[in-house]
């Protein structure tokens, strides 16, 4: 049987199910400590705030690993064909609870009808196949679907509570046998949303605040979950927009996106353009009181450039990077490079944000575990839940710059004490939230609430940023069949930009437009040179013609697509849907964003847990000229899917050397058609999204992710 709650509460907190042993234990005994079986979607290092988080919460309930109860661990290591295996194990091992996320929710249904099974899962449960129905059924001691330890316990439970205060979770598996339901107290159950994060729009979420110090905290759905907070380690948005309010940056770009002086006083460099000389503003000063010198800016700049393709452009001419002396670091390199402040200010991840030389001095290719910076904000590490929530307070420290504030530029003061992030990844629970004042701000509200939510007087709704975003599909140019660029090109010939644009901004005029190029829409190096294969009629036979030269076999395609993402979940359904078309076999993993992050990163073969396909998405600043790291094509250093052609490398090349717009241009244009023609992804279109704030927010300004200074709150 599987377990879920309401459509208020639609996501399922893992550790749920484990709030109700404790009335167990303390009525009798056991003489077999409750077993947990953990399906986790990913690896132990890739999940360990996750997991962290979850073992602290089941200690304060009392639930002791090897005291009070086993924890079984098995990982997938983003292969969801070890699911399964994984599943069967637990049946064996007659574990009292199996805990997993979406991805290996089918697998566990598939093993057993008899241990309940706890996931959380944004979206519609229902409609993903996860339960039959969402109904309830159970609220008082009376009802026989309650547990006998829990209605032991009844009478003293009920005592003062209402009904509404009771949330059954109900096994609904078709399967499962009549009165196999699951109860607990509703502040229990909150209680215990450490693991899965999910805050509910409920007054019972939190504890009652003045309202003075609700009026100095800002609380924000995000987009996703700040799972990872390495924003060098990691290249997600969500990592780089809880950096900028922590770490500071040499230089930030503005909304013109041209490059700031931020924490630099000033910079020289040579008549022959080899030698960079900064100096550092002084008085700066990093959270642990540390103050911040230019030993930090050289470690930080070495980790970030082991990352990041223009940072690895430059470490190929440097002749010398040191500190000359507290305040002043000197870069030498072997030959100019004319795009050396937009490398260091780019509001692309990753960002070139400046830690201490401590925390630089981390393997840029494993994570930190400590978060001192210089930002505007300090991050509350103790109030972190991966999977909830982040908390971040104001650095009364932070001396901000003079200049009027833009973007990542000028003067970045911050009104609000605290700043709060609350996972909400059901799109429904968060647009409540967001209405009845529980959230202030919701980072991107999906399209098909926007229009209820500008009913609301009390909430405003406007278009996140002009420059707007891009869906991407990606394919892995190691394997077959899309190792040959004709198996690639069919999808190109076959594809229709306008129904993955329609399956998820739906048919408002003016959200959405097809892209035949990789640059954005409006912008200088804007490029449909090469973009026939995407215009005109769809070709599928041509398609499959392609497709058959290129030696494919029937073999299955993994396609990954996140189902905790709105957008990449229907753009999931289209692919499957065009493969389908298109005569291939589908193995369509899908999985939560972290499976696809974690398999992604994988050079195995699809087979041994590597992929084919995956769906993703860039904001439209990022892709406005060459430094997109998705347009580059230098193998192994690629991103994920790892194109390889000289050719297009050779165009990039070109820009990165260009002294001219209009030189730029030219290497945009000749770009844009060697990366159509060589397929390094295929793009899926440009569209808008929006953004949902309460009026009693002010400051609020538009771009590629939220800018909270100057962010004020009235209540």
């Amino acid at each position: 049987m599987t377990v879920t709650i309401g459509r208020r509460e639609l996501l399922v907190a893992l550790g749920g199910a484990a709030a109700t042993w404790p009335l167990a234990a303390r009525a009798q005994q056991p003489a077999k400590l409750p077993t947990i079986g953990y399906l986790g979607a990913s690896t132990p290092s890739f999940d360990s705030h996750r997991v962290g988080a979850f073992e602290q919460r089941l200690r304060e309930l009392g639930w002791i690993e090897g005291r009070t109860v086993t924890i079984e661990y098995r990982w997938s290591e983003g292969r969801s064909e070890r699911y399964p295996e994984i599943a069967a194990e637990f049946v064996r091992l007659k574990v009292d609870v199996i805990v997993t996320t979406g991805g290996g929710v089918p697998a566990a249904k598939q093993a057993t009808s008899a241990i309940p099974i706890v996931f959380p899962v944004a979206g519609d449960p229902v409609g993903g196949g996860f339960v039959a129905t969402l109904a309830r059924q159970g609220s008082g001691p009376d009802d026989p679907g309650i547990l006998p330890a829990a209605r032991r316990r009844g009478d003293r439970m009920t005592a003062n509570m209402k009904r509404r205060e009771f949330i059954t979770l109900l096994g609904l598996d078709s399967h499962m046998p009549h009165g196999s339901a699951r109860l607990m107290h509703r502040r229990a159950f909150l209680k215990t949303l450490t693991f899965a994060g999910v805050l509910t729009a409920s007054p019972l979420a939190r504890p009652a605040i003045s309202q003075r110090a609700a009026a100095r905290a800002v609380r924000l759905v995000p987009h996703a979950d700040l799972a990872n907070f390495d924003p060098i380690w990691t290249p997600a948005y969500i990592a780089r927009n809880a950096g900028v309010l922590v770490w500071d940056m040499l230089y930030g770009a503005d909304a013109k996106l041209k490059p700031q002086r931020q924490m630099v006083e000033a910079e020289e460099v040579s008549a022959d353009g080899l030698t960079w000389t900064f100096r550092l503003r002084p008085g700066l000063k990093f959270h642990d009181g540390e103050p911040v010198l230019a030993s930090d800016a050289v470690a930080s700049i070495n980790r970030w450039s082991a990352r990041e393709p223009m940072g690895q452009m430059l470490k190929a001419i440097e002749n010398e990077l040191i500190a000359v002396d507290d305040r002043t670091f000197r870069w030498v390199l072997k030959k100019p490079y004319p795009k050396m402040l937009l490398a260091l200010g780019k509001i692309s991840t990753p960002c070139c944000f400046v830690m201490p030389a401590r925390i630089a001095a981390t393997d840029p290719f494993k994570q930190i575990n400590e978060y001192v910076g210089s930002g505007p904000m300090r991050f509350v590490r103790n109030e972190w839940v991966p999977g909830a929530r982040a908390v971040f307070e104001r650095f009364t420290d932070y001396v901000p710059r003079q200049e009027e504030v833009s973007w990542l530029a000028g003067g970045k003061r911050i009104v609000a004490d605290r700043i709060e992030w609350v996972v909400m990844p059901d799109p429904a629970t968060a647009a409540a939230a967001l209405q009845t004042g529980e959230i202030d701000w919701w980072e991107i509200a999906v399209p098909d609430l926007v229009p209820m939510l500008r009913k609301n007087r009390n909430v405003m709704v406007d278009i996140q940023d002009p420059l707007g975003n891009i869906g991407f599909l990606l394919m892995n140019h190691l394997f077959p069949p899309f190792n040959d660029v004709r198996a690639r090109r069919a999808i190109l010939m076959a594809m229709s930009q306008e129904e993955y644009m329609r399956a998820f901004v739906g048919d408002e005029p003016g959200l959405w437009r097809p892209l035949p190029g990789y640059f954005t829409p409006g912008t200088p190096l804007y490029s449909e040179e090469g973009g026939e294969i995407l215009k005109g009629p769809r070709n599928l036979n041509g398609a499959k013609r392609l497709l058959a030269e290129s030696g494919y076999a029937g073999e299955p395609i993994i396609c990954m697509a996140a189902q905790d993402l709105p957008h990449h979940k229907a753009w999931g359904d289209v692919t499957v849907d065009l493969l389908k078309r298109l005569g291939m076999n589908i193995d369509y993993a899908a999985v939560d964003w972290g499976t696809v992050v974690a398999r992604r990163g994988q050079k195995n073969p699809p087979a041994q847990g590597g992929w084919h396909m995956y769906h993703t998405s860039l904001y439209g600043v990022d892709c406005v000229d060459p430094t997109n790291k998705f347009l580059r094509a230098d193998g192994n250093l690629a991103v994920s899917g790892w194109p390889n052609s000289p050719a297009v490398e050779a165009e990039a090349a070109a820009w990165f050397s260009a002294t001219s717009l209009d030189e730029e241009k030219i290497a945009a244009r000749r770009l844009n058609k060697s990366a159509l023609d060589h397929v390094i992804y295929a793009p899926l279109g440009w569209y808008l999204r929006h953004y949902a704030w309460r009026k009693t927010l002010t400051g609020v300004t538009q771009g590629p992710m939220p800018f909270f200074w100057g962010v004020s709150k009235t209540v």
